[in-house]
């Protein structure tokens, strides 16, 4: 008991210094892209693998839902949203190339391309930065948001996050966090715009969580 009590403070101890060590500029920096993509209808694509790969999925169906309860047209897309794709191309070329095939078939003029990533030495995303399509469109933007040292792929994008910190499930859970506080933090910007209307009277969410009632 003593000991799952100490591991679970050492593990709670490291989120805390990487979120009071994380450069918060750069967050901020790029919730304003991602405002301007969701406000123009731009394309967001987030890309990683296992555990990032799981975390992109949610941050697309997250603001998917949300900001399109706005009234916006979110564009924002993972490669896992269509697997009979992904299973295919990594069947019949490779898995490492399977991400490249996309991006290239997805990419175009304004888009935002997020790669997370614990290591940031996944070939597969690599080769996304080494295309010839990735190097050739010049107006878009690409970010990663890596840990450890920042590997390989910190240097290919244009913009780089650093999670401070070599714990693989922590540098996973700091990604999520920076997704949820960015929605929040554009979620409030547009509900208090001066030319925002509601767009839908929907109150469930509210009743389940706030008023504790079933809906």
């Amino acid at each position: 008991m003593q000991e799952s009590l100490k591991t679970f403070q050492k593990y709670s101890q490291e989120v805390t210094k990487s979120l009071q060590s994380i450069n918060s500029l750069k967050i901020d920096d790029l919730a304003k892209k991602i405002c301007f993509a969701l406000k123009e209808s731009k394309k967001i694509i987030i890309l990683g693998n296992g555990g990032s790969a799981a975390n992109a999925m949610h941050i697309a169906g997250d603001y998917m839902k949300t900001f399109s309860l706005l009234g916006l047209k979110p564009r924002i897309s993972t490669p896992f949203d269509n697997l009979c794709f992904l299973t295919a191309a990594s069947n019949d070329v490779d898995y490492s190339e399977s991400y490249k095939i996309y991006l290239d078939s997805v990419l175009e003029k304004d888009s935002i391309v997020i790669f997370l990533s614990g290591s940031g030495n996944s070939i597969n995303l690599i080769k996304c930065c080494n295309s010839k399509i990735f190097n050739s469109l010049k107006e878009f933007e690409s970010w990663s948001i890596t840990a450890f040292e920042g590997g390989k792929i910190s240097r290919l994008t244009d913009k780089f996050l650093h999670i401070p910190t070599r714990d693989m499930e922590v540098a996973e859970d700091m990604q999520l966090i920076i997704f949820h506080y960015i929605k929040q933090k554009l979620y409030l910007e547009i509900i208090n715009s001066s030319d925002y209307q509601e767009m839908s009277d929907s109150d469930k969410y509210y009743k389940r969580t706030i008023l504790n009632e079933v809906s």
